[in-house]
Protein backbone atom coordinates (compact mmCIF):
# COMPACT_ATOMS: atom_id res chain seq x y z
CA UNK A 1 0.00 0.00 0.00
CA UNK A 2 2.61 2.77 0.43
CA UNK A 3 3.42 2.88 -3.29
CA UNK A 4 -0.27 3.41 -3.43
CA UNK A 5 -0.26 6.18 -0.73
CA UNK A 6 2.93 7.92 -2.25
CA UNK A 7 1.35 8.25 -5.52
CA UNK A 8 -1.52 9.48 -4.39
CA UNK A 9 0.05 11.95 -2.31
CA UNK A 10 1.83 13.11 -5.83
CA UNK A 11 -1.35 13.83 -7.36
CA UNK A 12 -2.75 15.00 -4.20
CA UNK A 13 -0.09 17.87 -4.54
CA UNK A 14 -1.16 19.07 -7.49
CA UNK A 15 -4.56 20.32 -6.54
CA UNK A 16 -4.32 22.31 -3.53
CA UNK A 17 -8.16 23.18 -2.95
CA UNK A 18 -9.45 22.27 -0.05
CA UNK A 19 -12.05 20.06 -1.80
CA UNK A 20 -9.76 18.65 -3.54
CA UNK A 21 -7.72 17.49 -0.82
CA UNK A 22 -10.56 16.23 1.41
CA UNK A 23 -11.51 13.95 -1.54
CA UNK A 24 -7.73 13.08 -1.52
CA UNK A 25 -7.84 12.36 2.61
CA UNK A 26 -11.09 9.86 1.57
CA UNK A 27 -9.47 8.21 -0.66
CA UNK A 28 -6.54 7.83 1.58
CA UNK A 29 -8.77 6.21 4.35
CA UNK A 30 -10.71 4.00 2.06
CA UNK A 31 -7.19 2.75 1.46
CA UNK A 32 -6.27 2.05 5.47
CA UNK A 33 -9.21 1.14 5.73
CA UNK A 34 -8.94 -2.01 3.41
CA UNK A 35 -5.51 -2.46 4.42
CA UNK A 36 -6.76 -3.16 8.34
CA UNK A 37 -9.93 -5.28 6.78
CA UNK A 38 -6.97 -7.48 4.69
CA UNK A 39 -5.25 -8.04 7.86
CA UNK A 40 -8.41 -9.25 9.41
CA UNK A 41 -7.99 -11.57 6.70
CA UNK A 42 -5.50 -13.77 7.80
CA UNK A 43 -6.87 -13.99 11.39
CA UNK A 44 -10.05 -15.12 9.59
CA UNK A 45 -9.02 -17.99 7.52
CA UNK A 46 -6.93 -19.35 10.49
CA UNK A 47 -10.18 -19.35 13.05
CA UNK A 48 -12.16 -21.16 9.89
CA UNK A 49 -9.11 -23.51 9.64
CA UNK A 50 -8.81 -24.12 13.22
CA UNK A 51 -12.66 -24.80 13.40
CA UNK A 52 -13.08 -26.58 10.59
CA UNK A 53 -9.80 -29.48 11.88
CA UNK A 54 -12.05 -29.43 15.11
CA UNK A 55 -15.51 -30.41 13.09
CA UNK A 56 -13.29 -32.59 11.60
CA UNK A 57 -11.59 -34.69 14.30
CA UNK A 58 -15.25 -34.38 16.10
CA UNK A 59 -17.11 -36.81 13.13
CA UNK A 60 -14.46 -38.74 12.75
CA UNK A 61 -14.36 -39.43 17.14
CA UNK A 62 -18.18 -39.62 17.18
CA UNK A 63 -17.96 -42.63 14.08
CA UNK A 64 -14.98 -44.37 15.93
CA UNK A 65 -16.94 -44.26 19.31
CA UNK A 66 -19.98 -45.30 17.62
CA UNK A 67 -18.21 -47.98 16.26
CA UNK A 68 -16.24 -49.14 19.60
CA UNK A 69 -20.06 -48.70 21.13
CA UNK A 70 -21.43 -51.28 18.16
CA UNK A 71 -19.13 -53.51 19.25
CA UNK A 72 -17.84 -54.35 15.37
CA UNK A 73 -16.03 -56.96 14.53
CA UNK A 74 -12.07 -55.28 14.01
CA UNK A 75 -12.03 -56.02 10.18
CA UNK A 76 -15.33 -54.12 9.22
CA UNK A 77 -14.49 -51.34 11.77
CA UNK A 78 -11.51 -50.36 10.16
CA UNK A 79 -13.30 -50.35 6.90
CA UNK A 80 -16.01 -48.26 7.64
CA UNK A 81 -13.64 -46.11 9.64
CA UNK A 82 -11.26 -45.71 6.54
CA UNK A 83 -14.68 -45.02 4.12
CA UNK A 84 -16.04 -42.27 6.70
CA UNK A 85 -12.22 -40.46 7.00
CA UNK A 86 -12.07 -40.66 3.40
CA UNK A 87 -15.84 -38.75 2.91
CA UNK A 88 -15.01 -36.22 5.77
CA UNK A 89 -11.92 -34.67 4.28
CA UNK A 90 -13.38 -34.91 0.93
CA UNK A 91 -16.21 -32.27 1.91
CA UNK A 92 -13.10 -30.26 3.59
CA UNK A 93 -13.05 -27.59 0.95
CA UNK A 94 -12.10 -24.78 2.80
CA UNK A 95 -8.02 -25.02 1.80
CA UNK A 96 -9.45 -25.88 -1.46
CA UNK A 97 -11.41 -22.51 -1.79
CA UNK A 98 -8.36 -20.61 -0.68
CA UNK A 99 -5.63 -21.59 -3.13
CA UNK A 100 -8.26 -20.62 -5.85
CA UNK A 101 -8.74 -17.31 -4.59
CA UNK A 102 -4.41 -17.34 -4.18
CA UNK A 103 -3.96 -18.62 -7.82
CA UNK A 104 -6.70 -16.22 -9.13
CA UNK A 105 -4.93 -12.95 -7.16
CA UNK A 106 -1.55 -14.30 -8.59
CA UNK A 107 -3.15 -14.26 -12.20
CA UNK A 108 -4.26 -10.85 -11.86
CA UNK A 109 -1.51 -9.48 -10.27
CA UNK A 110 0.62 -10.97 -12.72
CA UNK A 111 -2.15 -9.31 -15.71
CA UNK A 112 -2.13 -6.15 -14.13
CA UNK A 113 2.07 -6.29 -14.54
CA UNK A 114 1.97 -7.04 -18.04
CA UNK A 115 -0.74 -4.72 -18.55
CA UNK A 116 1.40 -1.99 -16.85
CA UNK A 117 4.45 -2.49 -19.19
CA UNK A 118 2.50 -2.58 -21.99
CA UNK A 119 0.76 0.90 -21.42
CA UNK A 120 4.71 1.97 -20.69
CA UNK A 121 5.67 0.84 -24.27
CA UNK A 122 2.47 2.45 -25.90
CA UNK A 123 3.21 5.94 -23.65
CA UNK A 124 6.86 5.79 -24.70
CA UNK A 125 6.50 4.50 -28.73
CA UNK A 126 3.23 6.47 -29.41
CA UNK A 127 2.82 9.09 -27.15
CA UNK A 128 -0.78 7.43 -25.43
CA UNK A 129 -2.14 9.02 -22.15
CA UNK A 130 -2.16 5.93 -19.99
CA UNK A 131 -5.63 5.47 -20.51
CA UNK A 132 -5.67 5.67 -24.18
CA UNK A 133 -3.08 2.75 -23.93
CA UNK A 134 -5.31 1.20 -21.75
CA UNK A 135 -8.04 1.32 -23.94
CA UNK A 136 -6.08 1.00 -27.45
CA UNK A 137 -5.20 -2.75 -25.87
CA UNK A 138 -9.08 -3.64 -24.88
CA UNK A 139 -9.48 -2.83 -28.19
CA UNK A 140 -7.05 -5.00 -29.95
CA UNK A 141 -8.19 -7.32 -27.30
CA UNK A 142 -11.73 -7.48 -28.08
CA UNK A 143 -10.68 -7.27 -31.98
CA UNK A 144 -8.50 -10.25 -31.93
CA UNK A 145 -10.19 -12.82 -29.44
CA UNK A 146 -7.47 -12.97 -27.21
CA UNK A 147 -6.85 -12.53 -23.58
CA UNK A 148 -5.70 -8.75 -22.74
CA UNK A 149 -2.46 -10.41 -21.12
CA UNK A 150 -1.84 -12.19 -24.28
CA UNK A 151 -1.98 -8.38 -26.36
CA UNK A 152 0.10 -6.78 -23.34
CA UNK A 153 2.43 -9.99 -23.66
CA UNK A 154 2.67 -9.98 -27.65
CA UNK A 155 3.44 -6.15 -26.90
CA UNK A 156 6.10 -6.48 -24.31
CA UNK A 157 7.62 -9.14 -26.70
CA UNK A 158 7.87 -7.51 -29.81
CA UNK A 159 8.70 -3.80 -28.21
CA UNK A 160 6.75 -2.32 -31.18
CA UNK A 161 4.22 0.34 -31.59
CA UNK A 162 1.10 -1.94 -31.86
CA UNK A 163 -0.78 -1.19 -34.36
CA UNK A 164 -4.81 -2.25 -34.72
CA UNK A 165 -4.30 -4.45 -37.49
CA UNK A 166 -5.70 -7.68 -37.16
CA UNK A 167 -3.93 -10.43 -39.73
CA UNK A 168 -6.80 -13.17 -40.42
CA UNK A 169 -6.28 -15.20 -37.90
CA UNK A 170 -6.93 -13.10 -35.59
CA UNK A 171 -3.82 -12.38 -34.21
CA UNK A 172 -2.30 -8.99 -33.37
CA UNK A 173 0.44 -7.77 -35.63
CA UNK A 174 2.73 -5.01 -34.70
CA UNK A 175 4.98 -3.23 -37.08
CA UNK A 176 8.23 -1.64 -36.30
CA UNK A 177 8.52 2.08 -36.57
Amino acid sequence: MKVSFELIERLAARDTSAAARKRFDNVMEAIRRREASAANYAQLASRIGEMEAALIDAKIAARANGLLADGVRDGDAIGTLENHVERVLRLSDFGTMLEHRLRELEEEIAERKLTAEAKAILQDRRGMSEEHAHLHLRAISRKSRKPLREVARDVIAKDVIAKDVINEEGSLCLNRQ
